[in-house]
């Protein structure tokens, strides 16, 4: 009886087997005799040394190539269709071929770092995008280089994987959990903060286009209102905060410099706790009329009564499930993502002067100028909707205020009012204005408001976590400075190039959940690495 018996050649990579000039390895079927005869009996010494043993075997030299035969097989058009540069390259999907030019790609993976004549991660993300198939939902930045708060958080999922979105410019598309947790975050904001219907304002003005200067400036009056609302209802949602960082951290004690960087953020929600029932500062401030006389009360009631009051930072997360991450790395993210916030905000009440400061160097960078008038129709829709600006406006309109010196004619009388019933409510606007509204009059209502909130200790920093719509699990914490001035030199030395993409500790928890969920796993070396790493460790068990 006869085995055959297989002799098992490794594994080779396909493009080593079909380049390779060597020989090419095969499977050799050796036959074995199991069943001896008499005539299989071993011979004595002395023969055997005359006559080595013989085994049967299938000759393979006949098929063997010859190196004429290798160099046809090499050039067929077959391989030449499958060269190295089209597996590199072409064959590639678009997010994965965009970062060709910036990041090595080795035997069709990419490499963990850049190439050395590759703008950095902050030049690349602020570069003005022109490509718009790899851009939709991803807002150009090019005229106003910045980094949002989320962005400090490199290493709260992957690092890598932020370096590789930020190379591509690839944007993922909206998901259904990202559309539930948008719906979430409107809800609550409206719950706080109801809009105020201006259809009916603007349809009786003439259409205008908005400045950049009256966008910003709308921002900064809205801004304004929620912390009014704050301070009045002890609860504001979505205020919008920036700061400045440098190679040592958030920027403290000094004013901005041209080579800091800017990051901005918001905050999904303030809450001022007091713990007296009463609230005495809330209940004395219904009665005031214009903006600059709250501002007045509640200085004088904040230092009467600010050791009741302690001033909470929170952010808001939505989850499919009721489950927070499993992720460690998620939820310190998270926990340090509101830690910026919070110093944030205590760097903006350090002085009014200094956060004016600050706002005059962020309105430098983004090209607004501070100083000019807003557009007349965007004053008249603000004089329209009845809110705690409209008699500080009116005080622009017929006092001025200490800045109005040598302020320039502001003549709206001219402005066309389609709805006569408008027209009468807001007749006595449509004058020469003694002093313009312009964005630094927000400005400086806006950080004097921020002033007032730094005499408030701060308190507890929180992370809610909602599902449905339904808030199932609070997690509340310290600040730490130490770890946000760690998070802020972290971020900026990864966005700056100084240091390569720190990479995931090679766990199989890692490769599992955050692998699964990556746009660049089929092409990344880190992936690879790992899998191999376990392969070869489930081997040797």
């Amino acid at each position: 009886m006869i085995n055959l018996i297989p002799y098992t050649t490794p594994r080779i990579p396909f493009l080593v087997r079909c380049f390779s000039t060597s020989p090419i390895p095969r499977n050799v079927i050796t036959l074995k005799n199991i069943n001896p005869t008499s005539s299989d009996l071993p011979l004595p010494l002395s023969e055997l040394e005359l006559e080595p043993e013989t085994k049967p075997t299938i000759d393979d030299s006949a098929y063997g190539l010859t190196d004429d035969e290798v160099s046809l097989i090499v050039k067929s058009p077959f391989l030449e269709s499958i060269s190295v540069p089209d597996i590199q390259t072409k064959a590639l999907p678009e997010p994965i071929k965009s970062l060709t030019p910036y990041i090595p790609l080795n035997s069709g993976f990419l490499s963990t770092n850049r190439y050395p004549d590759a703008p950095s991660p902050f030049a690349k993300y602020t570069a003005p995008q022109d490509t718009p198939s790899l851009i939709t939902g991803r807002r150009d930045i090019s005229n106003f280089p910045r980094l949002s708060v989320t962005r400090l958080l490199t290493k709260s999922w992957c690092e890598l994987r932020t370096f590789y979105e930020t190379y591509s410019a690839y944007v993922p598309p909206e998901t259904a959990a990202m559309v539930r947790g948008n719906a979430t975050h409107s809800s609550l904001e409206l719950e706080t903060h109801p809009l105020i219907d201006t259809s009916e304002i603007i349809a009786a003005l003439p259409a205008f286009e908005m400045t950049k200067g009256d966008k910003f400036a709308e921002r900064i009056k809205e801004d304004c209102v929620r912390l009014i609302a704050l301070l009045k209802n002890g609860v504001a949602r979505e205020v919008y905060v920036h700061g400045y960082i440098d190679e040592n951290g958030l920027v403290r004690g000094r004013d901005a410099r041209q080579d800091d960087v800017i990051v901005t953020g918001i905050i999904d929600c303030l809450i001022l706790r007091c713990k007296d029932p009463l609230r005495p500062i809330q209940s004395q401030l219904e009665e005031v009329e214009t903006v600059e006389e709250f501002c007045d009360v509640a200085e004088k009631l904040i230092d009467k009564y600010s050791d009741l009051y302690v001033l909470d930072i929170c952010d808001v997360k939505t989850r499919r499930w009721k489950k927070i991450p499993v992720q460690e790395s998620v939820v310190d993210g998270s926990k340090k993502q509101v830690m910026v916030y919070d110093a944030m905000v205590e760097v903006m009440g350090e002085s009014e002067l200094r956060s004016l400061q600050f706002w005059e160097e962020y309105c430098r960078r983004m090209g607004v100028d501070i100083d000019e008038p807003i557009s007349p129709e965007l004053t008249l829709t603000w004089m329209g909707m009845q809110d705690i600006f409209t008699s500080s406006l009116a005080t622009l309109r017929d006092i001025g205020s200490s800045s109005s010196l040598g302020a320039s004619p502001y003549d709206i009388s001219t402005v066309l009012i389609n709805d006569p019933e408008f027209a009468e409510q807001i007749g006595s606007s449509l004058t020469t204005w003694v002093q313009p509204p312009t964005p630094r009059y927000f400005i400086n209502i806006l950080s004097r408001l921020f002033s007032l909130l730094s005499k408030f200790t701060h308190g507890d920093l929180r992370i809610q976590y909602y599902c449905r719509n339904e808030m199932f699990k609070e997690l509340r914490f310290k600040p730490d400075s130490d770890t946000v001035d760690e998070v802020c030199t972290e971020a900026l030395s990864f966005w700056r190039g100084t240091r390569p993409p720190k990479l995931m500790d090679r766990t199989y928890s890692n490769l599992r959940s955050k692998c699964s969920y990556c746009d660049f796993a089929d092409y990344c070396s880190w992936k690879r690495d790992t899998e191999e790493q376990y392969n070869r460790d489930s081997i040797i068990q």
